[in-house]
C-alpha cells in the first residue's frame, strides 16, 4: 500500500491521473490481510505491487499483484451487482483502480483490451450515477478522471465521446463544480475529440476543408493558452552551466507541475494538429516544391509552430527532474516575477534569472533556437514526411500506442516526449535527447513504459538517421520571427 500512496497519491507530478481524493471515500483498514480485504484495499495492493515489480524487476511480485487484482475484481463485480452499492463513491473508485492496475501492469493487447472495458464499465456506472455524483469533491474528481480516461478511450477506438457523458459533464459545468480553466480544458479536449473522429469517418471531407477545420481547431487551442491565468504562467531561465536534463542549458519554470503538466497537455494536442495538417499537405506530393505557394507557406508555418511546441515541452523537462524549482527562483530573487508567455517577449524579463551568472547572458529561449539566433539552426525533417506519401490518412495521429502510452504514463512528462520523439518532424538532436531522457526515468524509476517509447524512439533514429533536410523551408525558417510567444 505504501509504494501506492506515494507514487499515486502524494506526487504532484501525475495529473488528472492522482489519487489524492482517496481518503475522502475510503480509510485502509488498520489491521490488512486478505480476510478483511475490500475491493479498495485489493486493488491499492495490486496497483502497489504492480509498481513495485516494475522498479525491482520481480516476477514474483507481479504475480502477487495480479492475484491482488483478481480479487479486486471479484469484490467490485458483486458491488456492481447490487444496485444500492453500485452508485456509491466506493465502487466507482475500485472501477478507476482496476483500470489503473492495467496500465501499470505493461502495454499487451490483453491488458489494452481490459483497461479499454474498465474505462467503458466505468463510463456506464457514471450514467447509473447521475447527478448525485456531483454532490461529493471526490465524486467530482473521479468524474474529471472518467473524462480524461474516456478521451483516451475514445481516440483508441476512433469514435466520438458518448453522448451521455458529454451531457453529464455540462450538467457539472451548470453546477459550477469545475474552474473555468479546467471548464474550457475539458470542452476543448471534447470538440477535438470529435473533430477527429469526423475527419477520420468522413464527415468532414475534402483537402481544404480538413486543413481548415485542423487550423481552427489549433488556433482555439493557441487562444486558450494565451488566456490562462497568471497561476499558470512560467518563466523562462538559462542554466550556469550545461545539464544532461536541459537542452542547451534552456528551462522553463512553472509554479507546480500540474501548471507544467497542462501546458503540456496542451502542446502535445497542438502538435497533434500540427501534424495532421502537414501530413494533409504532403500526402501524395514528392517534395516540397510541388506544393503552390500558398501551401509552401502554410507548411513552413506548421513546421515552425510544431518546432515551437516541441521546444517549450523540452525546456520544461528539467522541471520533472528536479534541476530547478519555482520556490528556488522566487525566493533567491525576494521579489514575484513577472510570468513569461503573457504576449510581451519572454527573452526580456524584467528581473535577470538568479541562476545565471553575474554577467549574465541574455535569456535564450526554446523559441529562439527556433529562428535561428545564437548561430542555432532548425531541422525540418520533411524528407520522412513525404516517404510516407502512400499511408492511408490519419495513421501517425491516430497511433493506438501514443494513447496507451499517455494512459499508463504515470510520469507525465513521458507522454509528451513521445510525441516529440516518434514525430515525423523531430531533428535527430531532439530524438537523441529524448531517448536519453526516457532512458533516465526508467533507469530512476523502473517505469517499464518509459523504456518502451525509448525503444520505438530508438527506432525512428535508425530510420531517420540521415535526413535530407528542406532547404528552403529551413531557411525561411532561420531568418524569421516566431510566429507565437503562447505555446
Amino acid at each position: 500500500m505504501a509504494f501506492f500512496f506515494s507514487r499515486h497519491v502524494a506526487r504532484n507530478d501525475i495529473g488528472y491521473q492522482s489519487y489524492d481524493f482517496i481518503y475522502d471515500v475510503w480509510k485502509p483498514p488498520s489491521n490488512p490481510s486478505p480476510k478483511n480485504q475490500d475491493s479498495i484495499a485489493a486493488g491499492v495492493v495490486a496497483i502497489g505491487l504492480a509498481g513495485l515489480s516494475k522498479v525491482t524487476r520481480s516476477t514474483e511480485m507481479m504475480d502477487m499483484a495480479r492475484r491482488s487484482y483478481g480479487a479486486a475484481l471479484s469484490l467490485t463485480t458483486a458491488a456492481l451487482s447490487d444496485p444500492a452499492e453500485a452508485v456509491r463513491d466506493t465502487t466507482m473508485l475500485s472501477v478507476l483502480l482496476l483500470s489503473t492496475f492495467e496500465v501499470v501492469s505493461g502495454s499487451t493487447p490483453q491488458t489494452m483490451e481490459a483497461w479499454q472495458k474498465h474505462v467503458d464499465g466505468a463510463a456506464a456506472l457514471a450514467t447509473l450515477r447521475g447527478i448525485d455524483q456531483f454532490k461529493t469533491s471526490a465524486g467530482c474528481k473521479m468524474f474529471q478522471m472518467l473524462c480524461y480516461s474516456v478521451l483516451l478511450s475514445c481516440m483508441r477506438s476512433d469514435i466520438p465521446a458518448p453522448p451521455v457523458i458529454e451531457e453529464l459533464r455540462n450538467k457539472s459545468l451548470e453546477m459550477g463544480k469545475l474552474d473555468k480553466t479546467n471548464r474550457n480544458l475539458i470542452d476543448h479536449m471534447f470538440r477535438t475529440t470529435t473533430v477527429r473522429h469526423q475527419i477520420k469517418t468522413g464527415v468532414i471531407t475534402g483537402r481544404n476543408e480538413v486543413i481548415s477545420t485542423l487550423a481552427k481547431c489549433d488556433a482555439e487551442w493557441a487562444l486558450l493558452a494565451s488566456g490562462l491565468p497568471d497561476i499558470w504562467r512560467y518563466r523562462n531561465i538559462r542554466l550556469p552551466a550545461a545539464n544532461p536534463t536541459a537542452m542547451h542549458r534552456n528551462c522553463h519554470v512553472y509554479p507546480g507541475l500540474i501548471a507544467a503538466i497542462t501546458w503540456n497537455g496542451i502542446r502535445s494536442t497542438r502538435m497533434l494538429l500540427q501534424e495532421a495538417i502537414i501530413e494533409q499537405l504532403c500526402h501524395s506530393v514528392n517534395d516540397e516544391s510541388c506544393l503552390s505557394a500558398a501551401d509552401q507557406e502554410l507548411l513552413i508555418s506548421t513546421i515552425k509552430t510544431h518546432n515551437i511546441l516541441s521546444d517549450a515541452i523540452i525546456a520544461s523537462v528539467p522541471q520533472f527532474f528536479g534541476t530547478v524549482r519555482w520556490e528556488d527562483y522566487v525566493t533567491s530573487t525576494g521579489l514575484d516575477m513577472t510570468p513569461a508567455s503573457k504576449g510581451t517577449d519572454p527573452a526580456s524579463p524584467s528581473q535577470p534569472p538568479p541562476s545565471s551568472s553575474q554577467d549574465s547572458e541574455p535569456i535564450v529561449t526554446p523559441h529562439e533556437e527556433v529562428v535561428g539566433q545564437n548561430g542555432q539552426s532548425v531541422v525540418a525533417v520533411l524528407p520522412s514526411l513525404f516517404e510516407h506519401k502512400d499511408k492511408p490518412l490519419g495513421e501517425l495521429w491516430y497511433d493506438v500506442e501514443r494513447i496507451m502510452t499517455l494512459a499508463a504514463s504515470c510520469t507525465s512528462i513521458v507522454w509528451p516526449l513521445y510525441n516529440i520523439g516518434i514525430s515525423p518532424n523531430c531533428s535527430p538532436e531532439k530524438r537523441s535527447y529524448v531517448l536519453n531522457r526516457l532512458m533516465a526515468i526508467y533507469e530512476e524509476t523502473g517505469l517499464e513504459n518509459a523504456l518502451e517509447v525509448a525503444e520505438t524512439v530508438r527506432q525512428k533514429m535508425t530510420e531517420y538517421r540521415a535526413p535530407k533536410c528542406a532547404t528552403a523551408a529551413n531557411a525561411i525558417l532561420t531568418e524569421s520571427a516566431p510566429a507565437s510567444l503562447d505555446v
